[in-house]
């Protein structure tokens, strides 16, 4: 079942616009992971969560735009490590891709938040 619909182009623009504001270690990574999820090239547990996306619509460069959105949200936690993504850094990286709210919504479950923390459900 497709959740995902066609953005329309102020979508598509804001997705460059947050493209543009990586910085080349986050636009090189956003690369491996579109490269990753169009070759199915990882864990077990990666392809289950890439099948999960490209069942709700997904396609690489999506997964891999979300990833870019998430690093560029991801603020360093108490012990000033980085990759722990919060509900509001989550939050932050879905509502920088433009999307719609229901889009936003089903974004926000396939990037591992729950329905009852969900700012869109």
């Amino acid at each position: 079942m497709t959740i995902f619909m066609s953005p329309p182009p102020f979508q598509r623009l804001r997705r460059v616009l947050v493209a543009r504001r990586a910085s080349e270690e986050q636009l090189k990574d956003a690369k491996e992971d579109a490269y990753k999820f169009a070759t199915r090239a990882g864990s077990e547990k990666d392809q289950e969560r890439w099948d999960r996306w490209e069942d709700a619509g997904m396609d690489a460069g999506m997964y891999a735009l979300y990833q870019l959105a998430k690093d560029m949200a991801d603020q360093p936690n108490e012990s000033g490590n980085l990759g722990t993504i919060t509900n509001e850094e989550r939050e932050e990286a879905i509502r920088s891709l433009g999307l719609s709210r229901r889009d936003s919504s089903a974004m926000w479950i396939l990037a591992g938040g729950s329905e009852k923390s969900n700012p869109w459900g």
